[in-house]
């Protein structure tokens, strides 16, 4: 957006309503971007469905139990899912 004119920015006042309606759309969009995915990991819950980091713990156990073919694949993927690799 264009800067206002000096004559509008003279006080603390002016230059945060000016500062305020330049950035609230980004803001909004944002904030309205992070609600939706929290509603859409909600309802994935609600469904049963496993979340990214769901997914991202049982495809790394599954990995595991395939490198570790001799071991019980049930305990390898629970020790995955429960193992804090980072």
């Amino acid at each position: 957006t264009d800067v206002p004119e000096m004559k509008d920015l003279e006080t603390p006042l002016e230059v945060s309503i000016w500062s305020w309606n330049w950035m609230e759309p980004p803001l909004g969009l944002a904030s309205f971007v992070l609600l939706c995915m929290q509603y859409v990991r909600g309802q994935m819950l609600n469904l049963g469905m496993k979340p990214y980091t769901g997914w991202i713990k049982a495809y790394r156990g599954q990995k595991l139990a395939n490198a570790f073919s001799q071991y019980d694949e049930k305990i390898l993927i629970a020790y995955s899912e429960t193992a804090n690799f980072m």
